[in-house]
This record gives C-alpha cells, sequence and structure tokens, in this order.
C-alpha cells in the first residue's frame, strides 16, 4: 500500500509536468514557433498522464481494500497506514557490528579465537630473540647458618640461623 502511494504520488507529479509542458506548448503555437503536430503530440501526453494517474489511484484503492480484507475480521476501511519505506535507520557503529557478530556468530567466533592465538605465538617468537634474564635472590644463602660477621680471633659475633623454609 505505501508503495502504491509512492507510485501515485509520482503520477501526480508527472501529470503537472505534462499540463504545464501542454500549456508551454500552446503558447509556442500561438506565437508560431511550433508546429500544431507538437501541440497535439504534448495532449496526448498529457492524457497519458492522467491516465496513469488513474491507473495509480485504482492499485491504491485495491491495496487498501487487500489490506482491510486481511487486517479485519469484518470489513473496515476506515484506517491510515505510516508510509516508513524511506525513514532512515540509524547504522549502528562498526565497534557495535563487530561485537555482535563475535557474540552472536559460532564460526567467527573461533576465527577471532584463532587470530588471537596467533598473536600470542608471534609475541611469544619476538621474545625469543631477547636475552634471557633471571634474578636469583637467594645467591650465596645456601649455608645452614647465615652471619652477618664471622668469628676472628677467637671472638665471636652474633649469627643468625635461617629456617629451613626461607631457603
Amino acid at each position: 500500500m505505501a508503495a502504491a502511494q509512492e507510485k501515485l504520488k509520482i503520477a501526480e507529479e508527472t501529470a503537472e509536468e505534462g499540463k504545464a509542458f501542454l500549456k508551454t506548448a500552446q503558447a509556442l503555437e500561438r506565437g508560431g514557433e511550433v508546429a500544431r503536430s507538437d501541440v497535439i503530440k504534448a495532449e496526448l501526453q498529457m492524457l497519458d498522464r492522467e491516465r496513469q494517474v488513474q491507473v495509480s489511484e485504482l492499485a491504491l484503492l485495491n491495496a487498501r481494500l487487500d489490506l482491510a480484507v486481511l487486517l479485519f475480521p469484518d470489513f473496515n476501511d476506515r484506517f491510515e497506514a505510516q508510509d516508513d519505506l524511506h525513514a532512515t535507520i540509524p547504522i549502528p557503529s562498526l565497534d557495535e557490528v563487530q561485537r555482535q557478530a563475535a557474540n552472536n556468530n559460532p564460526d567467527l567466533r573461533g576465527a577471532l579465537a584463532a587470530v588471537r592465538e596467533a598473536g600470542h605465538e608471534v609475541a611469544a617468537a619476538r621474545a625469543a630473540y631477547l636475552p634471557p634474564l633471571t634474578l636469583d635472590y637467594f645467591y650465596g644463602i645456601d649455608a645452614a647458618r647465615f652471619a652477618v660477621n664471622s668469628v676472628a680471633d677467637g671472638q665471636s659475633f652474633q649469627t643468625w640461623v635461617l629456617p629451613s623454609k626461607a631457603r
């Protein structure tokens, strides 16, 4: 029905253009600038466009009746239809589309996981080029006793015994 309304609107616009063209052709014929055959041709075109308006009105009426029969249990043609065929629909952002696709498509979710895995493998391969760096923070404390000072000249200094868990 909305398409039929759009066709009727376009047919009415072309009928108005046809009437304007006929007036222009008649004015040019009176001025002697065009032949009578051009005016007759303009009249035929205008009549054809008016016929197209009538056909469009009939198509709209048929569409309206078909819709009324489909929608209502008893015949009722007192309704209005909203033409939203040309309404602008907000387009989601690319990030939103990608997020929805990753959540709703298992194939895409698997592909994205494979890409993340490959990224981690690349990072590991790059890290293999770096020299190893280790830190041994218990170096030199392998003895059962750890002393800050040692026994010298028969004098003993204080020593600390480390518990076994700290080793």
